[in-house]
């Protein structure tokens, strides 16, 4: 199971750091208890907005620090793909994300390709596939048309 969740929190509703750790970290406890044999692969937040040095950016780093802490590698694995959309100078391009947000296809082929340190695969034999009902697009965007958060 592929667990992607949280960056609406961030992004629109400026909900803290910790309490989005802390419902992601309830909806992996909650699969767990519900599907104790089912291995989770819980996906960093992408990166969203324009620019790197943004206060968004900087929440999104702070929470995927703290959830790569939570997993233990064997039930609950942590992966950060957000590196592997962005350009070389950190900015999230319009190739990958036109609005910052919403992947396009080939922000899902990147995404597919690398796991944030160009690693290939989720595991040993595990390609990362992103599901297809992540690639339904939303009218709102994280940021403004010039790069600014909202």
């Amino acid at each position: 199971m592929v667990l992607l969740i949280g960056i609406n929190d961030l992004c629109f509703y400026g909900t803290p750091v910790r309490d989005v750790v802390d419902g992601i970290l309830a909806n992996v406890a909650e699969l767990r208890a519900r599907l104790p044999r089912t291995r989770v692969l819980l996906l960093g937040l992408l990166p969203s907005g324009a620019r790197p040095a943004t206060s968004l950016r900087d929440r999104i780093s702070r929470t995927n620090r703290l959830l790569s802490r939570a997993a233990d590698d064997e039930e609950v694995r942590f992966l950060d793909v957000g590196p592997s959309l962005l350009e070389p100078d950190g900015t999230l391009g319009p190739a990958a994300a036109p609005d910052h947000l919403h992947l396009t296809e080939r922000g899902y082929r990147l995404w597919a390709e690398g796991d944030g340190a160009g690693h290939p695969s989720a595991g040993p034999g595990e390609a990362l596939r992103p599901p297809t009902a992540l690639r339904a697009r939303s009218p709102r965007s994280c940021s403004r048309p010039d790069g600014g958060p909202r």
